[in-house]
C-alpha cells in the first residue's frame, strides 16, 4: 500500500513540475521580503510559474535565465549594489530577457538607465500590485518582447 502512495506522489509531482514547465516563467528578484511575498502572493492566481530570489547571485545560481520569459528586478539591491547594473551585465551576454524594473520612487534618473539597460518597463516601488501584475502577466505572455 505505501509503495502505491509513493508512486502516485511521484506520477503527481511530475504532473505538477510538468504543468509548470508549460506555464510562462516569472522570476523575481527583489530584496524587500515584503514586497516580494505580497508580489508573489499576487502572481499566484495568474498561471505563471514564479520563483522568487532575494539577490542577483541567489538567481544566476538556481536558475536557467534561457526560459525566464519577465524578470522583475529592484533597481537597488543589496548584494549588487545596483539592479541595473546587472542587467547590463545580463544583457551583455547571448540571451536577452524581458525585464520590468522596480525603481525608488521619483528615482527618474535610474528609470533612465534601467531603459537604457533594455528593461522593457520601469515602475516606481510604491505603484499598486493590481497595475505591476497586469504588467507581469502581460510581459510574460507576450511573444518575443525583447526583439
Amino acid at each position: 500500500m505505501k509503495s502505491t502512495q509513493s508512486v502516485h506522489h511521484s506520477q503527481s509531482q511530475r504532473g505538477h513540475q510538468a504543468e509548470q514547465q508549460r506555464l510562462p516563467r516569472v522570476c523575481l528578484i527583489l530584496g524587500d521580503l515584503v514586497f516580494r511575498s505580497e508580489l508573489e502572493k499576487q502572481l499566484a492566481g495568474s498561471r505563471l510559474y514564479v520563483e522568487a530570489f532575494d539577490s542577483c547571485q541567489v538567481f544566476m545560481s538556481q536558475a536557467s535565465v534561457e526560459s525566464v520569459q519577465c524578470l522583475v528586478l529592484s533597481a537597488t539591491l543589496s548584494d549588487q549594489g545596483d539592479g541595473v547594473r546587472f542587467l547590463e551585465l545580463l544583457h551583455q551576454g547571448p540571451v536577452r530577457v524581458p525585464t520590468i524594473v522596480i525603481a525608488p520612487d521619483h528615482e527618474i534618473k535610474t528609470a533612465v538607465q534601467a531603459m537604457k539597460a533594455n528593461a522593457i518597463e520601469c515602475f516606481e516601488q510604491g505603484t499598486p500590485l493590481p497595475i505591476l501584475v497586469k504588467a507581469i502577466r502581460a510581459l510574460a505572455l507576450s511573444k518575443n518582447p525583447c526583439s
